[in-house]
């Protein structure tokens, strides 16, 4: 099993090559704190508009969910 600093970078080399599935996973992350990261919902935010604009119907629930739950 891969650690969470293994998990990350795989990560994040996705989110490089624009993956909107990555974008919006990485979002979560950045939105709860996750895999050794901490709360950023500006962050978050920016990952979930970049996916949804690349297609992702996933961060367009979480940008509407998150905005009417008041958490971003």
């Amino acid at each position: 099993m891969k650690s969470g600093e293994e998990q990350l970078e795989e990560l994040r080399k996705w989110v490089e090559a624009n993956h909107a599935d990555a974008m919006c996973q990485l979002g979560c992350y950045y939105h709860k704190g996750g895999v050794g990261l901490l709360q950023d919902q500006t962050k978050a935010i920016e990952l979930w508009t970049h996916s949804v604009k690349l297609g992702s119907s996933q961060a367009h629930w979480y940008l509407g969910n998150g905005s009417y739950e008041g958490e971003i």
